[in-house]
């Protein structure tokens, strides 16, 4: 399934002020989704050359991150160097851990582009939007529908998630079943709904809650979730091509 997304600086921003992985602590919005404004997404499955300004290609885990932020403080992207840049890097890149390597990508890209690529936000650096674009809508594709090569096995999860649930008046009886079926290949935002069950799974069964007769882990994955809605919602109203 291959759509047209489009990412706006107002789900970033939300997103910058909830946890940016599993129960980490919030902070600026993370360059390895969009800058500010607009940006439209034509949803390509395959990893490709640098888009815009900016090249490179996949790293080591954790040596994107370190090199994005490098780059960054020797670029003076922003007054003092930030403090939370890495932090950040890596929670983005366990939002959905099977688009690390899309991610990495993004920051590998980031950290060869020139100064005009970037702006920082709130003392942390972030790329502009024509900036590692390629990247950037490859990135977007694997968080939001899954990486081309499939989702992994999330029966676990799935299993975890809803026996955390059962004793919850709006636990669904058929929940395994329910949860395994949102993350079928056909299933709009199959991808970062695996990302939010994967989360669910590893939090304490008694953080859950019943919202909206829902049950979820409270607020410990906000950053997935709200990736979750923009995706479900962005899927409505944007037709495939």
């Amino acid at each position: 399934m291959s759509m047209r997304w489009m990412v706006s600086g107002s789900l970033v921003a939300v997103v910058a002020v909830v946890s940016v992985g599993c129960g980490d602590e919030g902070g600026p919005k993370n360059p390895a989704m969009t800058g500010g404004g607009t940006t439209t997404s034509t949803g390509s499955g395959g990893m490709g050359g640098g888009g815009g300004e900016g090249g490179g290609g996949v790293v080591g885990p954790g040596a994107a991150c370190e090199d994005f932020c490098d780059h960054a403080a020797e670029l003076g992207v922003c007054p003092t160097e930030s403090t939370t840049c890495q932090a950040q890097c890596e929670a983005f890149r366990e939002v959905a851990p099977w688009c690390s390597a899309a991610t990495d990508a993004v920051y590998a890209c980031g950290a060869s582009a020139p100064a005009s690529s970037f702006e920082c936000e709130n003392g942390t650096p972030s790329l502009l939007d024509e900036a590692c674009t390629t990247e950037r809508d490859a990135n977007l594709e694997c968080l939001f529908e899954g990486p081309s090569e499939g989702l992994p096995d999330m029966t676990a999860d799935c299993e975890t998630h809803c026996a955390a649930a059962a004793d919850l008046p709006c636990a669904a009886p058929d929940c395994v079943q329910s949860c395994l079926a949102s993350m079928a290949d056909a299933a709009p935002c199959n991808g970062i709904q695996a990302a939010l069950i994967r989360c669910y799974a590893q939090q304490p069964a008694d953080s859950y809650e019943c919202t909206q007769q829902t049950p979820h882990p409270g607020d410990a994955c906000a950053a997935a979730a709200v990736l979750a809605f923009a995706c479900q919602t962005q899927n409505m109203n944007v037709a495939p091509r």
